[in-house]
């Protein structure tokens, strides 16, 4: 996710889209791949009344990118993601990576893109 996000933000002139759709593969699948076991056991404080299977796999994404860039225990990838992110979850932003993730439903791609910052973030 992080080296898709990095190479969106470097090419994503060149090659609209390229990497987007990856982006929003991963923010859409991600739970289901390889962590919907995690909702009961470490991530079970994920389920509450506005439960959304899809933003809390985006959600943990957000999380576990934070995580893995964290033991480098260098702040340099981290502000650069976050440079990276903060554009284009900014509702008055230019969405450009939303609109390029889902050209039929950016709105719900913006979605996805928020809970992977608020999980990058460590918000809920």
């Amino acid at each position: 996710m992080l080296v898709k996000l990095i190479a969106w933000s470097e090419r994503g002139r060149d090659a609209p889209g390229k990497n987007a759709y990856d982006l929003y593969l991963m923010l859409r699948n991600y739970l289901e791949a390889v962590n919907s076991q995690r909702l009961d056991g470490d991530a079970a404080y994920l389920l509450d009344d506005t439960f959304d299977y899809d933003c809390t796999g985006a959600w943990l994404l957000g999380a576990d990118a934070r995580s893995v860039l964290e033991q480098s225990r260098n702040e340099q990838p981290i502000s650069t993601i976050t440079d990276i992110l903060e554009p284009q979850v900014d509702p008055a932003g230019t969405l450009r990576l939303a609109a390029e993730m889902d050209r039929v439903d950016p709105v719900r791609a913006l979605t996805l893109l928020q809970e992977f910052h608020k999980g990058f973030l460590g918000r809920r």
